[in-house]
């Protein structure tokens, strides 16, 4: 009986206006703000970095794991963990954030507009 309702508990998946435009449109699941902006990859990747200045964040980290995936990390004031991931699909780029152990919805639509801002 028990297992039968635990597929409800991680199928939970948010759409989410992360701009105030209304035009962009995100998913957040499983802790993770995904967006897919029609920027290029190298763009969206400048972005992020002067997002994370902007917001006075410490960047940690910038790390490419393949050719067209990225991934930076920076600490927030209070020492939280906001991790960007980008991988580059030509048309768009695909933009996972994450913030904190768990994830924090607000936090990451904060941090996506200021990328946006830097687009």
């Amino acid at each position: 009986m028990i297992l039968l309702s635990l597929p409800g508990l991680f199928s939970a998946c948010t759409n989410v206006q992360v701009t105030g435009d209304d035009k962009v449109i995100g998913e957040y699941k499983f802790g993770y703000l995904n967006v897919e902006p029609t920027q290029p990859f190298d763009k969206v990747r400048e972005a992020t970095k002067r997002a994370f200045k902007d917001l006075g964040y410490l960047q940690v980290g910038d790390d490419e794991t393949q050719q067209g995936e990225a991934v930076l990390r920076a600490r927030d004031s209070s020492d939280t963990l906001v991790e960007v991931k980008l991988k580059d699909f030509t048309a768009y780029t695909n933009v996972k954030i994450h913030c904190g152990v768990v994830g924090d919805l607000a936090h990451s639509q904060q941090v996506y507009r200021a990328i946006a801002r830097n687009f």
